[in-house]
């Protein structure tokens, strides 16, 4: 469990592609690639907040030691999922 200070590297959610989608899109997914998602649920209040929520008391103590986050975006993808990686922050100082 993380103890002190942490910056979200990455967070990303991950979407079946609707049967509606665009032909360019599923070929994409298909592919392997991801297509950004820009329907509900929406990002910071849905989803980012329940997952954080969720992970309090499990990966960290408290969502307050979160100081940073990058790359945070949900996409259409093969397959469903939530990516999540974190880091350990040393320096408090940002330049």
């Amino acid at each position: 469990m993380f103890t002190g200070p942490i910056r979200i590297t990455k967070a990303e959610y991950r979407f079946r592609l609707p049967k509606s989608a665009k032909a360019e899109w599923r070929k994409a997914v298909e592919s392997g690639r991801l297509v950004l998602k820009a329907t509900r649920p929406d990002l910071t209040d849905n989803l980012f907040k329940g997952v954080i929520d969720a992970l309090s008391g499990l990966v960290f103590q408290d969502d307050s030691q979160i100081v940073e986050m990058c790359h945070v975006r949900k996409v259409y993808a093969a397959e469903p999922a939530i990516i999540l990686e974190f880091e350990v922050v040393h320096n408090m100082i940002v330049d």
